[in-house]
């Protein structure tokens, strides 16, 4: 095929049809006209005319012959001169193209080469012959330098827009032989002189070196930024000449200024410095201008653009003087120094806080040498600091022993602390016992030790004092004869049981401490009841009112209680009193109660105020109402005291003589008042024993008699109580007892309330610091769902695309790449879904889905799941397992499948991970039992390899933990697989743990209660398939603003025999669903205009072909709160990101609905 020619030269070959034409027409028509009137003027006869006629006929045929010859023959010799230069212009356009350095390839209109010069055949690898016919992508098949991914050829471009075109920067030229050159290429177009196209000339150039010396301009250029950045130095440029300086970004963010104001006038900067450090780093820059030095460091203070102070490291040096040597530019850094100066100070308080600590601080060397003490262990030992550091600790210890210590060095690297007691020797020979913390750490690279010693002297004493008194009070609660003392959990379960309790009920302590008391002394119809009462109480924080209980004795007879309930919090946990006082001695006496009737509705109306009543006040005042009105009393007055003795509430009845109240609140007593302060008894005054100097029960009443009582509450004096009645009547012992009952109730209701108000206090610390809890555990939820996502949704087209290519290609080493990445991948998302299980159950949003199932069947699936990822290991199964019974392959048992073949899973591979070479095995053994804890089964996994060391046996279980790690450490991981086992054999009820000696290999074990299910066998997973294809043609709509995602599942789809169309984003899914009826939709959640939920609502609610078509999330959100919502907004499931190919066909082939 030639070589094309130029336009204009082929506008000269063309045949000139209209010109001969009109030449012709011209020549006729003259013919015609001048011939007719020639020939009427040579004759008038007919027949002549006829001849003449006919002879012009002739005549005409003949000249337009000669004329046709004359005109072909012209334009004959036209043509030749014409192909002549043609050809002379045409061999010279080929060789200038043959002959310049850029390579040159033309092309038809349809992409196909027609001719390449010798440079392009060089850099292409192709001969001219070779190439013409091809399509140019596959000689000319350029990519990006950046990302290897193919660049459109520009023919192509020039073809579809007609214009002339040009190759983007970084493209790199793939030769035949592989060899690989950076070009830089033009295609302009063929076009004739209608401007149709008719071919492509395309012209490139090796530009290999210009792009070698742009790449290493570019990476000086990044290392020198990076070594700015990493140095976290800022630079200044000082113009003396101009009085400007300028500033670099780093310095501009030091300042917090905004990076237009990167150049700064010489005095804005120094209304910058501080004025205490102004006068010195102005001489250090006199210095400097001045060339007395070249170089300069100055530390000063400067105002950053919100008004705060910053510490400033500044360095400067000359680098350009004018001619007379005189210096005209600075140049240097910032750096700031501010933390290093706020912890130099830090540092320099904590000395001082050391130094004035009552604790004594020694740092020690593990021979006892002394290195360090502060100021108090000097005083507190009579020694001097240099004299005790000159000592040994056996010095001034007289227990020290260096075995010992040595004993107690292992304890500190293994937990990094260490406590215990011992004694310290002073100067003057003295001993007093210490206790002692033992602090292990490195500091720069070296291993030091701490010992913190405080004196116990005091606290020694304060625990016998309370031993003693601990022992009074049992002792005294054990002697209550009358008032039955119960101690129990919300539970029921007894920890505490006096005497009166053994002598009421006719249990013993020993029979009675760890039972369920609801089940020994309530009776059946009422335990319901009462362990509701006691939920309610526990609940509410509200302790129920004293009141009356039927309880059975030993001996099965009934009783009745009063019982008095009281909750007591000892850190976190909530201990339940009862008092009872045995109700049958007044049963027998109810003749003798009714006598005193009236007494008794006062005392229970006053009882029921107390655990009603909230507020002091209100509570004295409707108390002083209940006695006068009820009992009878006259007269009442109740005075509440404050923590200073002085009265804070105070109310009377109206009767009372006026000014009492001033009297009172001014801190004056009377007699009676100091009398039963003083006695702490109930006093009765009458007034023929003579009344008190301003009484206010005497006025208006000749005789009369007034009872008075403190009310006390243990060690606390709450107040005074004083009734009185008139005319006068004997005080009998009952009423007297009653009456200080009262004024305990009222006593012990303003400690109630004075607990219940600091309860309310902790209540509200407690909801504050549960409402900041709950917030943390929030955010770490959204931040770990959306890690999950985020890392999700690269593998997805990662596993996606390797398991596709591993079902193309048969080369057996590709097969290996494919699978590591394929490998490596899963291993990526087994660590995702750790992190994220081990979230939910640590904040327990995990509970078992319990089925039935048969246990030998996941162990094999286990086992089996295993075994490729450790070729070099034997692994053995066993159904049988020493002191245990063998498990049959049909033992179908009740618990949850996921959380039982997890923990296998996690076991298994941890042993085949640790396990070079050698056996691990899979022991289960099961026990029946119809006792507590019921039926078990065992699990057992042992192995032969490296063992664990017995130093990290603590922290086998802890989250995030691995025996080995250091940086260098041998065997990968997070560290989460034991932990989350542990919680899941919780979970399910059960127990884990381990033996493991270094280097003998390690067994782990796990019992899990199991019991007979009448629920179906769960379904059994599916082995991986291979990608198949589809029953019939589906069509399916892929919405993923993710265009490697996108990608991926459109591939899976067009390889399963479907066909698919792809949406990148909400509102072109919406759209496209509005034209076009699909039969599956596969839906992304996270999309930048509209989210997955939003689209499935428009599309299922609006007018359009696709209201009943199935949608599927397709999402790498995979919370469960997610998936309940994909269901909720109408979706027909949710299939998480990364998918398995024949997972996701699966899933079509399930949901499509095909038309």
């Amino acid at each position: 095929m030639a070589e094309p020619l130029p336009p204009d030269k082929a506008r000269k070959l063309t045949f000139p049809p209209i010109r001969v034409a009109l030449i012709y027409a011209l020549f006729g028509t003259l013919w015609i006209f001048y011939s007719d009137r020639f020939i009427q003027g040579l004759s008038t006869d007919p027949e002549v005319l006829t001849r003449l006629q006919t002879g012009k006929g002739w005549a005409y045929v003949v000249l337009t012959a000669l004329l046709a010859y004359v005109l072909c023959h012209a334009l004959n010799r036209r043509i030749l001169n014409q192909s002549r230069a043609l050809r002379e212009a045409e061999a010279l356009q080929r060789l200038t193209l043959r002959s310049i350095g850029d390579g040159v390839i033309a092309t038809d209109n349809a992409g196909l080469i027609t001719w390449m010069n010798p440079v392009a055949e060089g850099m292409t690898g192709y001969k001219d012959a070779e190439a013409r016919g091809k399509p140019l992508d596959e000689v000319f098949r350029i990519v990006s330098s950046e990302d290897e991914k193919p660049v459109e050829n520009p023919v192509s471009k020039v073809l579809r827009s007609g214009v002339t075109v040009g190759l983007a920067n970084h493209t790199v030229l793939i030769s035949r032989d592989g060899p690989r050159v950076s070009i830089a290429d033009s295609a302009a177009p063929i076009t004739d002189e209608d401007g149709s196209v008719h071919g492509v000339i395309l012209v490139f150039r090796d530009v290999s070196e210009q792009e070698a010396s742009r790449k290493a301009l570019e990476l000086s250029e990044r290392r020198l930024n990076q070594a700015i950045e990493a140095s976290q130095d800022g630079i200044w440029d000082y113009d003396i000449e101009h009085g400007s300086l300028y500033f670099n970004n780093r310095v501009l963010h030091i300042l917090g200024l905004r990076l237009s104001d990167n150049t700064m006038n010489e005095s804005a900067y120094w209304e910058r410095v501080h004025p205490v450090d102004r006068e010195a780093v102005r001489k250090e820059m006199d210095a400097l201008r001045s060339g007395q030095r070249d170089r300069m460091e100055a530390v000063y203070r400067m105002q950053r653009q919100d008004g705060s102070w910053c510490w400033i490291r500044s360095k400067g040096m000359v680098v350009m003087r004018n001619e007379q040597g005189v210096p005209v530019r600075i140049t240097g850094t910032y750096s700031d120094i501010t933390s290093f100066r706020e912890a130099e100070l830090s540092m320099a308080k904590t000395k001082f806080a050391l130094d004035q600590s009552q604790i004594s601080i020694f740092q020690i060397e593990p021979d006892g040498t002394i290195t360090y003490v502060n100021d108090h262990a000097a005083r507190n030992l009579g020694y001097t600091r240099a004299e005790l550091m000159e000592l040994n600790l056996s010095e001034i210890d007289p227990l020290f022993d260096v075995d010992k210590m040595a004993e107690y060095g292992r304890a500190l690297r293994a937990r990094g602390y260490f406590v215990f007691e011992s004694v310290h020797q002073r100067k003057n020979g003295e001993e007093f016992p210490v206790e002692i913390t033992l602090i292990h750490s490195w500091f720069e690279g070296e291993e030091v030790s701490f010992a913190f010693s405080v004196d116990i002297t005091e606290r020694r004493l304060r625990e016998q004092n309370l031993r003693e008194m601990d022992e009074r009070f049992r002792k005294l609660l054990n002697d209550l004869s009358s008032i039955s003392i119960r101690g129990f959990y919300p539970d029921g379960t007894v920890f505490y049981w006096n005497k009166a309790s053994e002598t009421m009920f006719g249990y013993s302590m020993d029979e009675m401490i760890g039972q369920d008391y609801i089940q020994k002394l309530i009776p059946e119809e009422g335990r319901l009841a009462v362990r509701e009462s006691i939920e309610e109480a526990v609940s509410t924080g509200s302790v129920p009112s004293p009141f009356e209980l039927k309880l059975l004795r030993k001996d099965a007879s009934e009783g009745w209680v009063y019982t008095h309930p009281v909750m007591i919090k000892v850190g976190d946990r909530l201990e339940c009193y009862c008092l009872d006082i045995d109700l049958s001695p007044i049963k027998q006496a109810e003749e003798q109660l009714r006598r005193m009737n009236t007494i008794l509705n006062s005392v229970r109306e006053v009882n029921q105020l107390i655990t009603q009543e909230t507020d002091v006040t209100s509570l004295v005042r409707r108390a002083c109402n209940i006695l006068v009105r009820d009992r009878g009393y006259q007269r009442a007055w109740i005075a509440t005291v404050d923590g200073e003795g002085k009265v804070s509430c105070f109310w009377e009845t109206p009767d009372l003589d006026e000014g009492f109240r001033d009297w009172i609140a001014d801190g004056n007593q009377t007699r009676c008042m100091m009398d039963a302060v003083a006695s702490g008894k109930v006093s009765v005054r009458t007034r023929r024993s003579g009344c008190c100097e301003h009484c206010p029960h005497a006025g208006g009443c000749k005789d009369y008699a007034c009872l008075n009582m403190p009310l006390r509450f243990g060690d606390k004096n709450y107040g005074f109580l004083s009734v009185s009645t008139c005319p006068y009547h004997q005080m009998s012992d009952e009423e007297v007892d009653l009456f200080r009952e009262v004024g305990d109730d009222l006593a012990f209701a303003f400690y109630r309330l004075e607990l219940e108000q600091q309860k309310a206090k902790a209540l509200r610390d407690l909801i504050i610091a549960k409402e900041l809890a709950d917030c943390a555990n929030k955010a770490k939820d959204e931040f770990l769902s959306i890690m999950s996502h985020e890392m999700r949704t690269p593998l997805n087209p990662i596993l996606g695309f390797t398991s596709l290519m591993m079902d193309m290609v048969v080369d057996p080493e590709q097969k290996d790449y494919l699978k590591t990445i394929r490998d490596s991948g899963e291993r990526m998302l087994a660590l995702i879904d750790n992190i994220l299980q081990y979230a939910k159950l640590n904040h327990g949003s995990m509970s078992p889905t319990l089925g039935r199932f048969r246990i030998m069947e996941v162990c094999r699936t286990v086992m089996q799941s295993c075994r490729p990822n450790s070729p070099d290991v034997g692994m053995v199964l066993q159904s049988s397992l020493e002191g245990w019974e063998d498990v049959p392959d049909e033992l179908e048992v009740l618990s949850d499948r996921h959380m039982v073949q997890r923990v296998l899973d996690n076991l298994l591979r941890n042993a085949c991970k640790y396990t070079s070479s050698g056996t691990v095995s899979l022991s289960i053994g099961y026990r029946k039992s119809v006792e507590a804890p019921g039926h078990r089964l065992r699990f057992e996994v042992r192995d032969t390899g490296i063992g664990i060391p017995e130093i990290h046996h603590a922290k086998v279980f802890l989250p995030f933990s691995q025996a080995d790690s250091s940086h260098s450490r041998e065997y990968e991981g997070a560290g989460l697989g034991l932990a989350i086992s542990r919680k899941l054999v919780n979970l399910l009820g059960g127990e884990i743990g381990f033996e493991s000696r270094e280097n003998e290999g390690s067994l782990f074990w796990f019992t899990l209660p199991w019991g007979e299910a009448r629920e179906k066998p769960t379904r059994v997973p599916s082995e991986h398939k291979p990608l198949s294809r589809l029953d019939q043609p589906i069509n399916v709509l892929i919405v993923d603003d993710t265009a490697d995602n996108a990608r991926i599942i459109e591939v899976i789809v067009n390889h399963a025999g479907g066909r698919s169309v792809t949406a990148s984003s909400g509102y072109e899914a919406i759209a496209v669903a509005e034209e076009t009826r699909f039969d599956l939709i596969l839906m992304d959640l996270s999309m930048p205009d509209v989210d997955g939920f939003e689209v499935t609502e428009r599309i299922l609610n609006g007018e359009n072909p696709n209201k009943t078509t199935p949608i599927l999330a397709l999402s790498a959100h995979v919370s469960s709160e997610i998936r309940n919502r994909c269901l909720a907004c109408g979706m027909k499931g949710h299939i998480a990101k990364p998918v398995k190919p024949s997972d996701l066909v699966d899933a079509i082939r399930q949901h499509a609905k095909v038309s």
